[in-house]
C-alpha cells in the first residue's frame, strides 16, 4: 500500500470516532469478493506521524499476528485523547474479502461511502466497538474503537 493510500485510509478511519451512531447514505457495491493473502502490517507500515496526528500512541503498539480463521496482522494502541482516555484502538490488515465483512451478521451498518475511490464501511460490532473497514486491494484494512474503557 502506498503512503498516500495509507494516509487516506487512516483519514477515513479517523471518521469512525464520530461516524458510529450516525446514519448513512447510498453506498457503492463491494469490489472484493474472495479471501486473499496480505503483505501489509500496520505495526510496520502505518506512518507514525499520521497515527500521532489522529491522537494515538504508536510507540505503545501491541502486535498480534493471526493465521486462523484468516490471516490478520493487528496493532492495538491506546488513544491519548484527554477527553476519552483509556479507550483502545486496533488497526488491522486482514486477508478477507470486503464482501465477507458486509455479510457478517454481528455487524450493524451505520454508513457506506467511498474515500479516494475505495469502499468504506462503518458498523457497530455487537455493541462493543465501532468498526471501519476499507477495501484495499487485495484485502481489507480495519480500524476499531471500543466503546468501553479498558479495565486492565
Amino acid at each position: 500500500m502506498k503512503r498516500q493510500a495509507i494516509v487516506n485510509a487512516a483519514a477515513a478511519c479517523a471518521a469512525a470516532l464520530t461516524a458510529c451512531g450516525g446514519t448513512g447514505g447510498p453506498a457503492p457495491g463491494p469490489t472484493t469478493t474472495e479471501a486473499v493473502a496480505i503483505t501489509f502490517h500496520p505495526c510496520d507500515d502505518l506512518p507514525i506521524d499520521v497515527i500521532e496526528g489522529l491522537g494515538f500512541i504508536p510507540g505503545g503498539w501491541t502486535r498480534t499476528d493471526r493465521e486462523h480463521p484468516w490471516v490478520s496482522h493487528e496493532c492495538a494502541t491506546a488513544n491519548n485523547n484527554r477527553e476519552s482516555p483509556g479507550y483502545s484502538t486496533v488497526f488491522s490488515a486482514r486477508g478477507m474479502s470486503f464482501q465477507s465483512v458486509l455479510d457478517d451478521s454481528r455487524l450493524t451498518e451505520y454508513k457506506r461511502t467511498t474515500v479516494d475511490g475505495r469502499d468504506v464501511y462503518f458498523a457497530d460490532h455487537s455493541g462493543l466497538e465501532c468498526l471501519v473497514t476499507v477495501d484495499v486491494d487485495p484485502a481489507v484494512f480495519q480500524f476499531t474503537v471500543n466503546y468501553a474503557k479498558n479495565t486492565t
